[in-house]
């Protein structure tokens, strides 16, 4: 015969004696119960925050590499193209059509940029307005 509380830990486990024990002594293993699970909570929350921040800081490094090889592979695209332009515009031709489309190129980006952070403005702007009566 098996003892239910032993095989499942969330049945409450009877204690005959509850009766018999004074209401002071169950506050206190009360209060000693709950102490015992905000500190394990507690240390619980301070071992996740720690692992996210390692993970954070992980993250962050990769990031760096990661945009640092890809302004490399851009400055190398845009050498290639140059080199390519150059038999056929020439040396100063071929200088101001790469320099020319990466402008455009920046353009194109600061425009889609800029709708992007006007279309957030609107939306708190809607917040940041009074609601009107309908009058």
């Amino acid at each position: 015969m098996h003892d239910d509380a032993a095989v499942r830990p969330d049945v409450p486990v009877d204690h005959p004696d509850d009766e018999k024990e004074p209401m002071g002594e169950q506050l206190h293993r009360l209060y000693t119960d709950g102490r015992y699970l905000i500190e394990h909570e507690l240390g619980f929350q301070k071992r996740r925050l720690k692992f996210v921040g390692q993970q954070g800081k992980s993250a962050a490094g990769l990031i760096v590499v990661a945009l640092t090889f890809v302004v490399g592979g851009l400055l190398a695209l845009i050498l290639g193209v140059l080199l390519a332009l150059i038999p056929v515009l020439g040396e100063w031709g071929a200088t101001i059509a790469v320099t020319s489309g990466s402008l455009v190129v920046a353009v194109l980006a600061h425009r889609l940029a800029m709708s992007r952070i006007k279309s957030i403005g609107r939306v708190f702007a809607k917040d940041d307005q009074p609601e009107s009566d309908g009058k």
